[in-house]
């Protein structure tokens, strides 16, 4: 006799939301007309709405369904809403790039879409095939997304090195899976967590080995050094809206979902993934930012940017605290706003069909713009650090979570490469207020777009000013 496990229908509602609007969003963009498909955006905003007030609703939900596949806790939940956020502005800055470069598809926000349950699946996953079936549906929608301005031909290249690069991080994925699982006989990270200690031998060494194939596999999606080389390729070559999805989606999911996968199913390894770890962090700090000091084209340059972030993100497993989970979810949401805000400043001025990003196309645009230049400085001081932003509580919290610790070291490169960036993006700010060297792009008013800068802008400053409400939710 089959018996079937409770569902606990509360901890997935958010999923159920976040997919059932996607399966009939796209049934629905079938009879939107091709001229109107920024109804299709409304809608799909109406369903990441609708994914939000469940995930605030269900803020103090701890528990597991599903078999225990499924979690949900306030850090998840916390992270999921920072997932959500992240999607519900991407399409907002889209919506009026779309139309403008004539690929205005209904299948971008449900693609969108689809990848935020991805998203959710990661985050909320507590077993290993569920990441892995979470993480391929992010991947699958980024790579078409990044291929979206079809024919472009710079769109196709990014899209097509993203596959690749994608699919080589996926065999280690699996075969870590394949190993995990022939030492511990399970895939759930709290069954292999409790079989850990009593591994020993050749099952010591498959499981140690599948975890470190779970870290590379993971730091290809997040950008980690080495594993980085596809991120500047293509952010420059795919949609600037897709760009900005791509750079803080995957952060956000993969980064907590490597973060429950050490401290939950590999605890008791800590000794030996914490200093690999690390040593990647502080190779991604260093490359990412010095990588970023050297680029003339500003979209490389946030692409680089996003690798150094990824460093400081990788703190938080460091730590293996509860500092740094707090630490960690404030460090996501800062670095969201602040990313998105600085893209959405280059879709407003993208225009006339160039696709080129110079750093002379910024030059007096103080002139042009007070307002797109206020936003761009909001937007690099708080990824530089700066106080009152979000991003120089986010630094202070993440530096001390490391701190306490143990790993002065890792700090002490923090601040360092933290001027550094703080170099670069004053060299575009220093840009924009200087004299104008190219003619001045027409500036783009449509509502939703600016919206989105005011919603980023608004939360830099609030979490900058107002950060312990959001520590404390997480």
């Amino acid at each position: 006799m089959i018996t079937l496990p409770v569902i606990d229908w509360t901890i997935v509602a958010q999923l159920l939301v976040v997919f059932g609007g996607a399966t009939v969003l796209l049934l629905l963009d079938l009879v939107i007309p091709a001229g109107r498909k920024q109804l299709t955006a409304y809608l799909a905003l109406l369903v990441l709405l609708g994914a939000a007030a469940v995930g605030v609703m269900h803020a103090g939900i701890n528990g597991a369904t599903f078999g225990g596949t499924l979690r949900l806790d306030p850090f998840r939940t916390a992270v999921g809403l920072v997932c959500v956020v992240a999607a519900a502005l991407s399409i907002l800055l889209a919506v009026a790039f779309l139309g403008r470069h004539q690929i205005e598809r209904g299948e971008f926000s449900v693609l969108v879409l689809f990848g935020t349950g991805g998203m959710l699946l990661l985050v909320q996953g507590a077993d290993l095939v569920v990441l892995f079936l979470g993480l391929e549906l992010l991947s699958i929608t980024l790579y078409v997304l990044a291929g979206f301005a079809l024919p472009e031909p710079r769109s196709e290249e990014a899209a097509l090195k993203y596959l690749l690069t994608g699919a080589f991080a996926t065999g280690f994925l699996v075969f870590g899976i394949a190993l995990i699982y022939g030492a511990t006989g399970t895939t759930a990270l709290a069954a292999i967590a409790a079989a850990n200690p009593g591994l020993t031998g050749e099952y010591w060494l498959y499981a140690a080995s599948g975890m470190l194939l779970l870290v590379v596999g993971l730091g290809y999606k997040a950008s980690l050094v080495p594993f980085h080389m596809w991120t500047p390729d293509v952010y420059d070559g795919a949609p600037t809206p897709v760009a900005a999805f791509m750079s803080v989606a995957s952060k956000a999911a993969v980064l907590a979902a490597l973060t429950h996968v050490l401290l939950v199913g590999f605890g008791e390894l800590r000794a030996l993934w914490a200093p690999i770890l690390a040593v990647v962090a502080a190779a991604t700090l260093l490359v990412g930012n010095i990588g970023a000091l050297v680029q003339q084209n500003v979209k490389r340059m946030l692409a680089y940017s996003s690798i150094g972030q990824a460093g400081y993100l990788l703190f938080a497993p460091i730590a293996a605290s509860d500092r740094g989970i707090d630490a960690l979810v404030f460090y996501l949401a800062s670095y969201t706003v602040a990313n998105l805000a600085a893209f959405a400043v280059l879709i407003a001025l993208e225009a006339r069909g160039e696709t080129e990003w110079d750093m002379a196309r910024l030059s007096g645009l103080w002139q042009r713009s007070p307002g797109l230049t206020l936003v761009l400085a909001l937007a690099l001081l708080s990824l530089a650090g700066v106080p009152p932003t979000a991003g120089f509580v986010a630094k202070f919290a993440m530096f001390d979570a490391v701190w306490q610790a143990g790993y002065p070291a890792l700090v002490v490169l923090g601040v360092i490469t933290s001027a550094i960036a703080a170099a670069y993006y004053l060299r575009v700010l220093l840009r924009a207020a200087g004299p104008a060297e190219t003619d001045p792009p027409p500036m783009f008013g449509d509502w939703p777009l600016r919206l989105g800068m005011a919603l980023t802008a608004l939360a830099i400053v609030a979490l900058g000013v107002l950060p312990g409400w959001l520590l404390n939710f997480s």
